[in-house]
């Protein structure tokens, strides 16, 4: 589910914890493909979590990062893109699994990058908001 906001378009996903890190705080949290990992200790395992992604954390790359501090690395297909007149932003919405993800990115970086419909790339997310 994707929504605009107050602060910017936001998508919603629900995950199952699946995985965990004590030495680490870390939960990876699933809904296939989509993988998170999640740095907080208390989360059950084996229960559904909502999380909400806002566009302006997502950047885009055309290869798997590595040696990276981001650990929310998804692969996504480029669905398509909304400019707004006069912004120097747009947003690029992906699919990633059976969910919808939106990336809030420069005319600049989109046009650097090549982003076409249907093209395969990261979804590169540096922060995510547990919900409920």
């Amino acid at each position: 589910m994707t929504r605009a906001v107050d602060n910017g378009v936001i998508a919603v996903i629900d995950l199952y914890t699946r995985f965990k890190c004590a030495a680490c705080c870390i939960r990876r949290v699933t809904t296939r493909p989509t993988r998170l990992r999640l740095p907080h200790a208390a989360l059950p395992l084996h229960k559904q979590v909502r999380v909400k992604i806002k566009a302006r954390d997502v950047s885009l790359s055309l290869q798997h990062a590595q040696g990276s501090s981001v650990l929310k690395l998804l692969p996504a297909r480029v669905l398509g893109w909304l400019e707004i007149e006069g912004r120097a932003h747009v947003l690029v919405r992906l699919q990633v699994g059976g969910e919808q993800l939106i990336a809030r990115i420069t005319r600049y970086s989109r046009d650097q990058l090549g982003l076409h419909r249907g093209q395969a790339l990261w979804a590169q997310v540096k922060s995510v908001a547990l919900l409920g």
